[in-house]
């Protein structure tokens, strides 16, 4: 564990990595510059959490790829000294009423520890920082200490760590500890803490919708709800002059007309008149010419007495 705290930067993350293959860059790695602290603080306490548990062994360093840092402006990835100004970072305009003024301190006061800020005091992530954080200040020992905090509601546990202070042996911190916690049990110290934070915050039950409170509509008179209700007066009717009022006219409809069958007319004939001989048409010619009987030849005197005298 020694020769893995010795390592810094990309190579301290790996190892994290490597045990706690979760891990974002982001929380680790801001602005250019390694939080290599925390970093410690995470890796001591995952370790002391995988021997407690029986974790089978990490992988190998070998598996575990290298962390792609993003590459930053040389500007931002210098460290920050206290008291200088990043060029670019204040903006114009700020007024002495706009800025922060510091909190009066009251004597004999008691000081509460200050609060992350952006809701990073509440989540796993958040607690288990603050455990590791709590055990390296009074360099407790890893197991026992987490044992005796896990035990423990959140709003207890914040009261331990926040009024913990061992003064009587540095070396046997968990002992002193484990009297506090006992000794807290027995009078109750926390019961405000405990309180307080049950007041503010409200569990929210799955599956259960909270009704809303049900709010006083305010009486308003007739007369002034009538006027509330018109949102813009009414434009006086303008009477045009019958003669200048625009005459609209139906369009009219355009209908195509529509073929009619062709129908063969009779050929009527024609009143001959008689006495009067129809007109010959040109180039025509009568297919067939009437033939007219030859004249009778003309009978002699003897014949017709011969004839008579047989008669008789």
């Amino acid at each position: 564990d020694e020769d893995i705290l010795k390592k810094t930067g990309a190579d301290l993350y790996r190892e994290l990595v490597r045990v706690y293959s979760v891990a974002e860059l982001e929380d680790y790695f801001k602005a250019g510059i390694w939080k290599e602290d925390l970093i410690k603080a995470d890796l001591q306490l995952v370790w002391a959490h995988r021997r407690e548990a029986g974790a089978p062994d990490p992988p190998d360093l070998e598996d575990v790829p290298m962390p792609k840092v993003p590459k930053v402006a040389p500007m931002f990835a210098r460290p920050v000294t206290p008291g200088s100004v990043i060029p670019g970072a204040v903006r114009p305009g700020l007024t002495p009423n706009a800025m922060i003024r510091p909190t009066a301190v009251v004597p004999g006061a008691k000081v509460s520890p200050p609060m992350a800020v952006n809701g990073a005091t509440s989540g796993p992530a958040a607690e288990l920082k603050l455990i590791a954080l709590f055990i390296a200040k009074w360099k407790l020992d890893p197991t026992k200490a987490k044992m005796l905090l896990a035990k423990m509601t959140p709003a207890k546990r914040r009261y331990v760590i926040t009024n913990f202070k061992n003064t009587t042996n540095a070396a046997d911190s968990t002992g002193a500890l484990e009297q506090y916690i006992t000794q807290c049990e027995k009078t109750n110290a926390w019961g405000a803490a405990v309180a307080a934070a049950t007041t503010t915050t409200t569990p929210v039950t799955p599956g259960v919708i909270t009704p809303r409170p049900a709010v006083a509509k305010a009486v308003v008179p007739a007369g002034a709800a009538a006027v509330a209700g018109v949102k813009r007066p009414i434009a006086p009717v303008t009477v045009m002059d019958p003669s200048k009022r625009p005459r609209i006219t139906p369009v009219a409809t355009v209908t195509p007309p529509t073929a009619k069958a062709m129908q063969v007319r009779p050929v009527a004939p024609r009143p001959v008149t008689p006495g009067v001989r129809p007109p010959m048409q040109l180039g025509a010619r009568p297919a067939i010419r009437p033939v007219t009987p030859a004249a009778k030849a003309q009978e002699k005197p003897g014949n017709l007495i011969r004839s008579l005298l047989q008669k008789l």
